[in-house]
């Protein structure tokens, strides 16, 4: 599979977690519990293991690093061709 191609399925599974966690926080979500039905038959995986949200200590490390891109630039707006972290890429 192509990153690329696969991008913009990539961001649309991101916002079904997304969407599922605002939805089990009882918050606005435009996620049915029939959508939610349709992606546990096909064994969607609404949290990854890998996910960086997921690790604490990564979520720190990246905390950090965005304290010192906010002292550099004064601001936190990184765009996503930063290329010192990708990870920033909001």
């Amino acid at each position: 599979h192509k990153l690329k191609e696969n991008l913009p399925l990539g961001w649309w599974a991101r916002s079904q977690r997304e969407q599922y966690r605002l939805m089990m926080e009882d918050k606005r979500s435009f996620l049915t519990f029939e959508r939610v039905q349709a992606l546990d038959d096909i064994d969607f995986e609404w949290a990854l293991k890998n996910d960086n949200t997921c690790n604490d200590e990564i979520w720190k490390k990246n905390f950090e690093e965005l304290k010192t891109f906010k002292v550099k630039n004064g601001h936190c707006r990184v765009q996503c061709n930063f290329d010192e972290n990708k990870s920033f890429c909001w």
